[in-house]
C-alpha cells in the first residue's frame, strides 16, 4: 500500500455536475476520481484518508457544509493544510471569490465549466495531476 495522493475528491451537490466534472478530469488527468455530494461526506472522506487526496474541486453553495466552512476545515487539519483546494461555482460574484481565498482555497473557477481554464489551474495549482500526453 503505497503513501502517494493519486485521487482527486470532487464535491457538488448536483450529481450531473458531478458527472460533467469527472468527464472532463478523465479527458486532462490520470488520478482516481471519488465524489461526495455535500461538504460533509467530503469532510469524511479527506479526515479518514488525507494522504489519499492530491487535489479537491469543490462547489460553494452545498447543504450540510459549503465550500467556504469546508475550506477552512481542509486548512485546519495539519496534514491537509498543502492539499490544493479549486474552487468551482456558479458564484461569479467578487465577494463569494474573496471569501473563498480568503478561507484558503488555492484557485476559483466559475461554471460552466471550462476545459481549457481548468487545465491551465491544474497545471499552475497541482502539475502531478495532469496526464502526460
Amino acid at each position: 500500500m503505497g503513501l502517494v495522493a493519486d485521487k482527486i475528491l470532487i464535491i457538488d451537490d448536483m450529481s450531473s455536475m458531478r458527472m460533467v466534472i469527472k468527464t472532463e478530469l478523465k479527458k486532462i488527468s490520470g488520478m482516481t476520481l471519488d465524489e461526495a455530494g455535500d461538504g460533509e461526506a467530503a469532510w469524511g472522506k479527506l479526515s479518514s484518508s488525507p494522504a489519499e487526496y492530491c487535489l479537491v474541486l469543490t462547489d460553494m453553495n452545498m447543504p450540510k457544509l459549503n465550500g467556504v466552512d469546508l475550506i477552512k476545515r481542509i486548512r485546519g487539519e495539519v496534514s491537509l493544510q498543502k492539499l490544493p483546494v479549486i474552487v468551482l461555482t456558479s458564484e461569479a460574484d467578487d465577494t463569494m471569490r474573496q471569501s473563498a481565498l480568503q478561507a484558503g482555497a488555492s484557485g476559483y473557477l466559475v461554471k460552466p465549466l471550462n476545459r481549457e481554464e481548468l487545465k491551465s489551474t491544474l497545471q499552475r495549482l497541482a502539475p502531478g495531476v495532469i496526464a502526460a500526453n
